[in-house]
């Protein structure tokens, strides 16, 4: 098993290496799991599984309106096919590549689909030509009013982060948060919560309906309030990220449906709760921690209890 795990390492140098040095190393493989509207894991023909961004296009947040038929319309492209991919740059922790199937750029075929926006940022290097092949692509789908240009209302993720970067602290002014709640609708609460324009801190509890990972809940409270709330003093991998999901499906298996209780001083600059569950007694944060869930970092000890602190930099499993 060691030999076999030391063989696995020697490989992931090799072509991580050539991956950060050159956007030339291509590579073929399965997609075993969508992960997101635009984040897919390949699992190439050695048996490595990657998690991949598709490169040049951005999809519609989780929560508004054709996230769910866009996921799909991803789904049915490319889960369970032979896909070749490129490496372009690396993302938190996952790779952007350019991903083809059968031929095409499936960046290019979402944005044909009117499924994705162009995303130009991710598109550093490419000839003059590539690029107007992705912009004449995202203008015949507006043309034609394909997929996201049909809905009125639709926010592109990078507006909706750009916005919060102007905004700045959006508790620090409760009437521009308010107006930057107006402005977005539910697009903006992914970036400041959608209980940003309330600037008191309050019991948060109630049940537990949704996980976004393995460190964020939404709670709908006895005032029939959604509020979203991250689980003070601990950070739980991304869902990119290889122990991501498993974080996520842990917590969910704690709380996910229960009645928690759940307590709050402050919120964090994207206007969440920092809560702290507890379910029957049970500290709901620390047992993510002892679980092998999540990390604690001292920087945060002050928020938790001693009894937790011991606890830090506990890796996830995987």
């Amino acid at each position: 098993m060691a030999e076999q795990n030391l063989r696995s390492i020697i490989l992931l140098i090799f072509l991580v290496l050539p991956i950060c040095a050159s956007a030339q190393v291509q590579l073929t493989g399965t997609v075993t799991e969508i992960l997101d509207s635009q984040t897919v894991t390949i699992t190439d023909l050695r048996g490595n599984a990657w998690a991949v961004r598709l490169r040049a296009i951005e999809t519609p947040d989780e929560g508004q309106v054709l996230s769910d038929v866009v996921r799909e319309h991803v789904t049915n492209l490319l889960l369970s096919k032979q896909v070749t991919f490129r490496f372009s740059s690396m993302g938190e922790g996952e790779f952007v590549a350019m991903v083809t199937i059968d031929g095409r750029d499936a960046s290019q075929q979402l944005i044909r689909d009117g499924a994705a926006w162009l995303y130009t940022e991710e598109l550093g290097g490419a000839s003059a030509e590539d690029l107007d092949t992705y912009r004449a692509l995202e203008t015949q789908a507006k043309n034609e009013g394909r997929g996201i240009w049909a809905e009125s209302g639709l926010i592109r993720p990078s507006e909706v982060r750009t916005a919060a970067h102007k905004v700045g602290d959006p508790l620090a002014d409760a009437a521009t948060a308010k107006i930057a709640f107006l402005a977005f609708g539910s697009a903006i609460e992914g970036v400041f919560g959608n209980e940003s324009y309330f600037s008191e801190t309050t019991d948060c509890s109630g049940r537990v309906v949704g996980v976004a990972d393995g460190d964020t809940v939404t709670i709908l409270t006895g005032s029939n309030r959604n509020i979203k709330v991250r689980l003070a003093g601990i950070d739980a991998p991304e869902k990119s990220q290889s122990c991501g999901m498993k974080a996520k499906q842990h917590l969910s298996g704690l709380v996910f449906g229960k009645y928690v209780s759940c307590s709050s001083t402050q919120r964090d600059r994207y206007g969440r709760v920092i809560g702290k569950l507890s379910l029957s007694g049970v500290d709901i944060n620390r047992q993510m921690i002892v679980d092998g869930h999540a990390y604690h970092y001292k920087a945060y000890q002050g928020e938790q209890t001693t009894t937790v602190q011991p606890h830090t930099r506990r890796s996830p499993k995987h």
